[in-house]
């Protein structure tokens, strides 16, 4: 999984992430989660969950984070057929009396508007840009897992 997720990411997107990083970072995620799952709800909505072990991810850890969004997309939407789609990121944030789920951002799509594919690392920059903003915002609060929400035709 490590090599064909490699080849979805643009490591230029990041240019604090080499190819030793990058494996870093795939071997903690790998490490922190504790399950996965997908769900369709109604035609046209999927939701890939990710949910995660403690020491949970910091919302600084933000290249992690768009790594576990890359992997979510990898299994749940890119081996999907769809003329449209778009998706969201949601965090699943720790508080003292409870977990609380937000989404960060807004819909990036999958399709640009001729109907062809949005090249992975522009997709990947976006993801990337979306969540070091929040790392910024939340520094140090910590996540108990993430989603992503498809919406595809």
């Amino acid at each position: 999984m490590n090599k064909f997720l490699y080849n979805f990411v643009d490591l230029s997107s990041s240019p604090s992430l080499d190819l030793r990083k990058f494996n870093g970072y795939l071997n903690l995620l790998k490490q922190l989660i504790a399950w996965e799952k997908c769900q369709d709800p109604y035609v046209g909505l999927r939701i890939a969950e990710v949910e995660l072990k403690k020491p949970y991810l910091r919302c600084a850890d933000y290249e992690v984070i768009a790594l576990a969004v890359m992997r979510l997309l990898m299994m749940y939407a890119y081996n999907t057929v769809f003329y449209k789609g778009k998706f969201t990121i949601s965090y699943r944030m720790k508080i003292p009396t409870r977990d609380v789920s937000f989404t960060v951002g807004t819909a990036i799509s999958l399709k640009d508007s001729s109907g062809n594919a949005v090249p992975n690392k522009d997709v990947y920059s976006h993801i990337l840009n979306i969540v070091a903003q929040k790392a910024e915002e939340y520094d140090e609060e910590v996540l108990s897992g993430l989603f992503i929400r498809l919406y595809m035709v």
